[in-house]
């Protein structure tokens, strides 16, 4: 008499088993993915604003500048210290007054701000056309018709804010601007606390 292994059919538990674990290890890991879209998403615009007291890292970009050349805002930080101000386009009369208003104030003797960006959703034309003759050779203005740097640091194309950052690379403080008083206003307050660059 042989003998036969004895085989045990699968029962319904067994069988769902499998599908259970795999639905479980599915969720586990959404859950992880999630859990680390969040730890590593950027400080939104209402914490960048209100948390003026401390250092958070200057987001990077490139983009042209009204003569069309390409700059990177790394090749600024850690070096200079920095007013990044984020200017509207509704018209060239709107543009020529805040680019006239930045020219007028960091042209001052008593102006320390090192580099002066302006951005803008302009085109390089209308900035330049926006420009006068002696523009400070400082000022930096970029073009931003994509609106990838307006979103990049949450700025509606429509506002004007201006952002300091230090030559730690890190945004000092931020403020909403409502006319070009404010910025004025704002300007010549950053000449009275910033140092002025090392020399070369």
């Amino acid at each position: 008499m042989t003998n036969h292994p004895i085989h045990f059919a699968p029962t319904k538990s067994r069988r769902l088993l499998g599908p259970i674990a795999l639905s479980i290890v599915f969720i586990l890991l959404m859950l992880v993915s999630l859990y680390r879209v969040q730890t590593n998403r950027p400080h939104g615009n209402a914490a960048l604003v209100s948390s003026s007291s401390t250092d958070l890292p200057a987001p990077l970009f490139t983009a042209t500048d009204s003569s069309n050349r390409l700059f990177r805002m790394q090749s600024l930080l850690g070096r200079h210290s920095i007013a990044l101000v984020f200017v509207p386009a509704e018209g060239g009369a709107s543009l020529g007054r805040w680019i006239t208003t930045i020219e007028q104030q960091f042209a001052q003797p008593a102006g320390r701000v090192e580099k002066l960006v302006v951005v803008t959703s302009a085109l390089p034309k209308q900035i330049r056309d926006a420009l006068s003759a002696a523009k400070p050779a400082d000022l930096i203005c970029l073009s931003d018709p994509t609106l990838d740097i307006h979103q990049l640091w949450e700025v509606s194309p429509s506002e004007a804010q201006a952002i300091l950052i230090g030559r730690s690379g890190n945004i000092a403080q931020r403020q909403r601007l409502q006319n070009t008083d404010e910025l004025q206003s704002w300007l010549s307050r950053q000449g009275e606390t910033l140092l002025p660059s090392n020399p070369p």
